[in-house]
């Protein structure tokens, strides 16, 4: 079985924080999906690619997303004849949505044992190796899906689609305002997507279904709908419920949007959940800042209960 890291950085080559805490781990992939331009700087870093001919982040793509979104020119039948034709897919929809379709494309080609993590790029960091983390999660032939935890750090309220307005206006986008009161649980807990892994087989299970709503969705085209998309295929299909498992917050991923009500510490630049090192951080700069030799450093302000600082 080989471990596989996927992001996407429609930019120059970069050394992001997740490539820093990558350094020597073990037998493991790395994949950017990326636009062509860019591909020779990311092998040049030895990070293998799998690239669009156009660059969906130009400045001729947001334009056209802008109009799409906001003028008179949208138009149900112009999104979706872009959403699901894949040339003009590539060059105009917004990347968070287009990595799902691209994440798709990669999946096809490796192994369907072969074990992946979809992973954001800019704000999640690896503690742990993830081929370990991999023959953890291995064993389970389920999709591992990680929530945002039970109170939002900012206001304190439960993280579920009744209090987050940001993630329910998202849901309804994604369905068109057209289905949500009757089938849509508000009390779920929230599902982040920075983090999805599983075996490739399942993955691709599971992106066919997203890829299929945001190609539905009138709104596919600009607004950020990939988080939407997870939540509605996890909870919203009954036929998936078992290819699923949601993980608490913190137990492998800490999404650091909400608190989680455990003891926590921050040795030698590592979080530590109960002593022990969660493995996977996500949305850490919000808080500090991530270092290859230092590890974390909370630098602009506390997080939840972390306490005991060694750094």
């Amino acid at each position: 079985m080989q471990t596989y890291v996927i992001f996407s950085a429609f930019g120059k080559a970069t050394d992001y924080p997740i490539l820093q805490s990558l350094k020597n781990r073990g037998d493991l992939k790395i994949i950017c999906i990326t636009a062509r331009i860019y591909k020779r700087g990311w092998k040049n870093k030895n990070i293998l690619t799998h690239d669009t001919f156009f660059n969906p982040m130009s400045k001729f793509s947001r334009i056209v997303r802008h109009f799409i979104r906001y003028d008179s020119i949208k138009s149900e039948k112009i999104t979706k004849f872009i959403l699901k034709t894949r040339f003009f897919r590539n060059i105009f929809v917004i990347p968070h949505n287009l990595r799902h379709f691209l994440a798709l494309e990669v999946l096809k080609k490796i192994e369907p044992n072969d074990y992946v993590f979809l992973v954001d790029a800019r704000d999640l960091i690896f503690q742990t190796s993830p081929v370990d983390i991999a023959e953890k999660l291995s064993t389970s032939n389920t999709v591992e899906l990680h929530d945002e935890g039970k109170v939002y750090w900012r206001n304190g309220l439960t993280q579920n689609f009744h209090f987050s307005k940001v993630n329910l206006e998202w849901v309804n986008q994604l369905l068109n305002f057209s289905t949500v009161p009757n089938t849509f649980d508000m009390s779920n807990t929230i599902i982040n997507a920075g983090c999805i892994s599983g075996h490739s087989r399942n993955l691709i299970t599971i992106l066919e279904h997203t890829s299929n709503l945001l190609s539905s969705s009138q709104y596919g085209i600009a607004t950020i709908l990939d988080q939407a998309a997870v939540n509605v295929a996890a909870y919203n299909k009954p036929e998936f419920r078992s290819l699923f498992h949601i993980n608490d917050n913190g137990s492998t991923v800490l999404n650091m949007c909400g608190i989680v009500d455990a003891g926590f510490s921050l040795v030698n630049g590592n979080i530590l959940l109960d002593n022990l090192v969660v493995p996977i951080i996500h949305q850490f700069d919000r808080y500090g800042s991530y270092s290859s030799k230092n590890g974390l450093k909370m630098d602009r302000r506390d997080y939840g209960f972390i306490h005991n600082y060694d750094i």
